[in-house]
């Protein structure tokens, strides 16, 4: 059954997002980035990843997610659920190298939703926290070290 989200949790939820400073301009601490339209300022990004040779390294995830990465200095947070989608999951990985700093379920699954995930809602971070959210309506904050 699909769950709705009251208009508070939105309205704190749109609170949250306006009101967070980005620490950089290379840094996509929200859905659609820095500039909220999916480009940024940021030197050197890579423009195609066709080749292997390109892919600096990639990561499993225990199940899917729909969301946009959040970047925050070197670390970036993901939402994922497991492969039976009956957990919630908010994680952390080095930029650099790739590696799982933490990696947290954070909740139970209500179960699937017909059209998509409920990974599907982007993090949100700044410098001192990360705010997890997910379509079930839960909303998690976080410092960075999980």
């Amino acid at each position: 059954m699909l769950q709705t989200i009251s208009k508070m949790t939105v309205l704190a939820l749109l609170a949250v997002t306006l009101v967070i400073p980005t620490a950089s301009a290379s840094d996509w601490a929200q859905w659609r980035g820095p500039n909220f339209n999916g480009t940024t300022d940021a030197k050197n990004v890579p423009t195609d990843i066709s080749s292997p040779s390109a892919i600096q390294w990639s990561l499993d995830l225990h199940g899917e997610s729909s969301a946009t990465p959040a970047v925050i200095g070197n670390r970036i947070f993901l939402t994922s659920n497991n492969e039976d989608k009956t957990e919630l999951y908010g994680i952390c990985v080095d930029l650099e190298s790739g590696k799982e700093l933490w990696n947290k379920k954070l909740s139970a699954s209500p179960g699937p939703i017909p059209r998509n995930s409920l990974t599907s809602p982007s993090p949100i971070a700044d410098e001192e926290r990360v705010y997890f959210t997910f379509g079930s309506g839960l909303i998690v904050a976080m410092d960075h070290d999980g």
